[in-house]
């Protein structure tokens, strides 16, 4: 147990340097990008470009997916299945992504022929758009079995600077742009397309000089085909509904609002996404222990360690949304100079969703390493499918475009709550030893959000009150969360693990 304290407490340092390095090069990236490519450009690339942000549910789909059997493998002890389990990985991803090429293609074709409202001149530059970020998404997806070994080994420090490496590549070619004679959109997803492939030849080559399993070799096992076949295509499943449903949002608010308005979600997601990364770094790390000591049988072992990060979560995210939603027209007047309409609100709106959002890893997680994807799944994408048509009926009706992202979070909580019923069902996890370890917990977090956002609004507010008010409520909540939210050991086992590396890094 102390090794796998340390081992995670290592992994999450890694994972906080990746996130720190890689939110300040995309949020300077995201400022530039408007610069060079304007609110219009900027607003038809996250439209029409957005297939990035599937392809970025999708790696990590696929990586957790082969991860999960690597574990369970390790756990078990049967070290030598994991060559077979990467190469049946290898086979099942080209699979799937045969029947994701398919269906963005189709969706792809009838929103340009029918829906798409863009200047006319820039639907050229627009298709070019999406067929190179769809080439893009392939060629992550084909990166998968390799993030898969190199987590499932728990090499975060090569995870971390291979992906701050890919940023600062990215932020290159935003540079870069500006000295390109040509359409400076085509450009952009022609040269991260490129970014990609790079990133794919780097990262295969250290996994096959590292690790034994990583050589193709042609295996045949029909039950671990069809276990990894339903196990990753129910995730994709669940991980497509999530995206497209985000993605089809999109789409709804350019029929009714333009591509100012996808400029301005673009813009208050890029925040979200980069402010996200505090809550995934967390999971990345813990997922390989929560798998390998459920392998094991250690059920009640692996239901702690959900409960422990449930809370941690919740906390963590609370501290993050507290000053970008205090301070959001200040922050965005910083990064951006000038920011278009509807981005504060948007970008508020959004963070309450990330509040509802953030409980859900675990739980995703308890669902892994059982292996019962199917009905989770099934319910959860056909949960998160309904906000696009509810957003479409309502902006119909004369609602505000902000109207979508108060959709989105009802949604989220019950979508908590149905798959919360399916673990009842298919895990046989218990509500009551959750609602009490996990979930009542946190209720005094948001009773200090409550009042300080309370606080914050009644009245107006100089910018160094409003500072003062959200350094206060940040100190508050770390307080209340240490001493109120967090049992006894949960309590010394944070201390400890701080400890160790106090120590360690006075060595």
């Amino acid at each position: 147990m102390d090794s796998s304290k340390n081992r995670i407490a290592k992994n999450v340092v890694f994972m906080y340097i990746r996130m720190f390095v890689l939110m300040l090069i995309s949020l300077y990236t995201s400022r530039i990008i408007l610069r060079e490519l304007g609110v219009d450009d900027y607003g038809i690339y996250n439209l029409v470009g957005s297939i990035i942000a599937v392809f970025s549910s999708l790696r990590v789909l696929f990586t957790s997916a082969i991860q999960r059997f690597m574990n369970t493998e390790m756990g078990r002890g049967n070290y030598e299945s994991l060559t077979k389990v990467f190469n049946m990985g290898v086979f099942v991803n080209v699979l799937l992504s045969v029947v994701f090429v398919l269906a963005v293609e189709i969706l792809g074709i009838w929103f340009f022929e029918n829906k798409i409202n863009i200047p006319s001149e820039r639907l050229f530059a627009a298709q070019c758009v999406f067929q190179l970020s769809l080439v893009s998404t392939v060629i992550g997806i084909m990166t998968t079995p390799y993030d898969a070994v190199i987590i499932a080994n728990e090499r975060m420090d090569f995870y971390a600077f291979s992906s701050i490496f890919d940023g600062i590549l990215r932020l290159l070619i935003v540079f870069l742009l500006a000295y390109l004679p040509f359409d400076h959109l085509i450009a952009y997803a022609l040269l991260l397309l490129a970014v990609q492939l790079l990133m794919r030849m780097i990262i295969a080559m250290y996994c096959r000089r590292n690790f034994t399993e990583c050589y193709y070799k042609w295996c045949w096992d029909k039950q671990l085909f069809r276990e990894m076949t339903s196990f990753a295509g129910w995730q994709f499943f669940g991980n497509t509904a999530f995206a497209l449903t985000h993605n089809g949002l999109n789409m709804v608010l350019n029929i009714f609002g333009g591509a100012v308005v996808n400029a301005a979600r673009g813009l208050a997601t890029q925040v979200n996404t980069a402010l996200g990364q505090f809550l995934s770094n967390i999971m990345i790390a813990v997922n390989p222990y929560c798998m390998k000591t459920y392998a094991q049988g250690n059920k009640e072992g692996a239901y702690m360690m959900l409960y422990f990060m449930t809370k941690i979560l919740f906390a963590v995210q609370c501290l993050i949304v507290i000053p970008f939603f205090f301070l959001t027209e200040e922050v965005l007047e910083l990064w951006l100079t000038e920011v278009p309409d509807y981005t504060v609100l948007f970008l508020r709106l959004i963070l309450i969703w990330s509040l509802v959002r953030s409980v859900h890893s675990p739980i995703d997680t308890l669902f892994k390493a059982s292996g019962e994807m199917k009905y989770y799944q099934l319910f959860e994408g056909i949960t998160l499918s309904l906000p696009v048509i509810v957003s479409y009926i309502i902006l119909s009706q004369g609602y505000p475009v902000s109207s979508v992202f108060v959709v989105t979070s009802i949604f989220e909580a019950i979508n908590m709550m149905v798959i919360l019923v399916v673990a009842r069902a298919r895990v046989g996890f218990s509500l009551k030893k959750y609602t009490h370890n996990a979930m009542l917990p946190c209720i005094p977090l948001l009773i200090v959000i409550a009042l300080s956002s309370w606080s914050r609004f009644a009245v107006q507010m100089t910018t160094l009150s409003a500072v003062a008010t959200t350094i206060a409520t940040m100190a508050v909540l770390a307080v209340v969360f240490f001493w109120l939210c967090l049992a006894k050991g949960e309590r010394e086992m944070l201390l400890s693990m701080v400890k160790e590396k106090i120590h360690k890094s006075n060595k």
